[in-house]
C-alpha cells in the first residue's frame, strides 16, 4: 500500500502544472520566450510599415523613414533593423536571456501572386521551443 500511496504522489508531482510553473529548471525558457515575444511583437509593427509601404510605392522602403520610423527599433535587450529589399532583422544584444543572446530572427518578405506582402521567418540559432510555430 506504501508503495502505490509512494508512487500516487511522483505522479501527482509530475504532471501537477503548479509544481511545474514552480520548476526553477523551466524558468530560464519562459524567460527567454517572454522576451523573444517582446521583441517579435515589435517585429510585427515594423512588418506592417514595410508591406504599406510597399502597397503604396511597389517598392520596399530603403529607408526607415520610408519605412515609417526613425531609426532601428530598440528594446532592452534587443534591435530590429531594416535591411535591403525589406528584410527585417531581430538581433538579441548580451542584456538578453543566454539562450538569445547574439542570436537573430531574419523577416523576409516577398510578393505572392495577389501582390500581397508574405513574410518568411529565419531564426537557425534561436530555439525551437521559444519561436512562434510560423518560425520552427
Amino acid at each position: 500500500m506504501r508503495i502505490k500511496l509512494a508512487m500516487a504522489l511522483v505522479l501527482a508531482h509530475v504532471v501537477s502544472p503548479a509544481a511545474s510553473a514552480a520548476d526553477p529548471y523551466r524558468e530560464p525558457a519562459v524567460q527567454s520566450q517572454r522576451e523573444f515575444a517582446t521583441a517579435y511583437a515589435s517585429l510585427a509593427g515594423m512588418k506592417v510599415n514595410v508591406a504599406r509601404a510597399y502597397a503604396s510605392s511597389s517598392r520596399f522602403p530603403p529607408t526607415y523613414v520610408d519605412a515609417g520610423v526613425d531609426g532601428p527599433v530598440m528594446g532592452p535587450y534587443f534591435a530590429i533593423e531594416l535591411g535591403p529589399e525589406g528584410v527585417l532583422k531581430i538581433i538579441f544584444n548580451a542584456n538578453a536571456d543566454p539562450a538569445l543572446a547574439g542570436t537573430e530572427l531574419t523577416a523576409v518578405p516577398t510578393i505572392n501572386e495577389s501582390g500581397d506582402v508574405i513574410w518568411h521567418c529565419l531564426a537557425p540559432d534561436i530555439p525551437k521551443d521559444v519561436r512562434p510555430r510560423a518560425c520552427r
